[in-house]
């Protein structure tokens, strides 16, 4: 699989890189660029996670702005569910995400956890989600999730409940 994560600006006519965009060009200490950098070090994770999960071929594909806009993006690869919230502000305490397998979810991979320089802000009791049976994105039941701006989770089916 060949992945490429880079903004076409640098790659076609030499501009900044998609590095120099996300942490900026100072090593200025002050509480704006120390929150400029947790920013850039949460969106580049992100992007790096939805560029390795949602790809699948070999292809180079040049896209414009697609991560600078506040949207959550989800979606389902095997028993696994990816879950992003772009927004640079708004967090959600309970999003519903739609899923047509009923059963119980675990986090397998928060993006927002402290070892991934990430806020902390889901609680290890707030790992494990069982299916509501409520017809959501177009599936079956969905699940509730906790999730914080700038952040992304992976849930694993561990479970499977037949009804």
């Amino acid at each position: 699989m060949l992945l490429y994560t880079e903004n076409h600006n640098q790659s076609i006519s030499g501009g900044r890189s998609f590095a120099e965009i996300l942490y900026g060009q100072t090593l200025e200490q002050s509480p704006v660029m120390n929150d400029l950098l947790l920013r850039g070090c949460s969106l580049h994770k992100m992007i790096r996670l939805i560029t390795y999960s949602i790809s699948g071929r070999a292809y180079l594909n040049f896209m414009g702005n697609e991560f600078g806009h506040p949207k959550v993006i989800s979606y389902l690869r095997g028993p696994f569910l990816f879950i992003f919230n772009f927004h640079p502000t708004n967090s959600y305490e309970r999003y519903s995400v739609g899923v047509e397998e009923a059963g119980e979810y675990q986090v397998i991979l928060n993006s927002d956890e402290k070892k991934y320089s990430g806020q902390g802000s889901i609680g290890q009791d707030q790992y494990f989600r069982k299916t509501i049976s409520r017809r959501v994105d177009g599936m079956r039941n969905c699940i509730e999730v906790p999730l914080p701006s700038r952040s992304a989770q992976v849930y694993k089916l561990t479970r499977i409940l037949r009804v």
